[in-house]
């Protein structure tokens, strides 16, 4: 293996992790050696750490890949590249696990990251349009619940002016208030009767006094005429004569 191929795997792999972001040193010297241990941590890293929508798609696949032994773990991942990005590694399981072949792998992790990559930003995109249609479709509810209130509204301005016409030049009173002007109108009334009642009787008593004082006058007048005390009361004299007592 050519040193400048090896060299340019380091720096591959170096511009790689930067994009990952990968929050751990690197010892590059044991990568060189092709030491697995100095591989699996940063694959794992890509499947489990990096993005929320590639451990979401792990999930979804029923992918488990912590707490297993290293062939476990490399088991899964081969399988999960193979059935979710098509890629068939150019080394065995047998063979990743294994010193040596530090080139390759390399190769193997590089194909890895812009795997995850290009998969987290199709994920990433995918969810942008689901939550801009959920968006859009929670706008349109909204809009269809604001139609539907002017709607409303626009049936209320009609009913109110309806009612205004009904209403034009008619005074509208409380219950309450028109339940007290009754009461007193009823009240006004009953005086009415009652003052009506006390002009009548006394109307009667003027109209008795007049005529008895006419037939006074003319018993006085007659032949023989009728003999009356003096300083009689009319009205006393009148009782006397037809049998009645004080």
């Amino acid at each position: 293996m050519a040193t400048g191929d090896l060299n340019g795997s380091l720096r591959k792999i170096e511009q790689g992790l930067r994009l990952l972001s990968y929050p751990r040193d690197v010892d590059y010297t044991v990568l060189v050696k092709g030491d697995p241990a100095a591989f699996l941590p940063i694959i794992n890293y890509c499947f489990t750490s990096f993005s929320t929508c590639i451990a979401e798609l792990l999930v979804k696949c029923d992918v488990e890949l912590t707490a297993k032994s290293d062939l476990r773990f490399i088991e899964a991942v081969y399988k999960f590249l193979r059935d979710q990005f098509q890629y068939k590694p150019i080394l065995t399981k047998e063979q990743f696990l294994q010193f040596g072949f530090a080139e390759r792998k390399m190769q193997i992790v590089c194909d890895i990251i812009n795997c995850v990559v290009k998969k987290h930003k199709e994920l990433s995109n995918s969810n942008k349009v689901i939550e801009d249609n959920s968006e859009v479709e929670f706008l349109k509810s909204q809009l269809a619940d604001c139609q539907e209130k002017l709607h409303k509204l626009d049936w209320i301005e009609d009913k109110l002016q309806v009612l205004e016409e009904k209403l034009q030049g008619k005074v509208i009173i409380d219950e309450k208030d028109w339940n007290n002007l009754l009461n007193r109108v009823l009240l006004l009334e009953t005086e009415l009767l009652l003052q009506s009642k006390k002009e009548t009787i006394r109307q009667r008593m003027e109209k008795i006094s007049k005529i008895m004082e006419e037939t006074f006058k003319l018993l006085k007048t007659s032949s023989p005429p009728l003999r009356i005390p003096e300083n009689t009361d009319l009205q006393t004299w009148s009782l006397q004569t037809y049998g009645y007592q004080e």
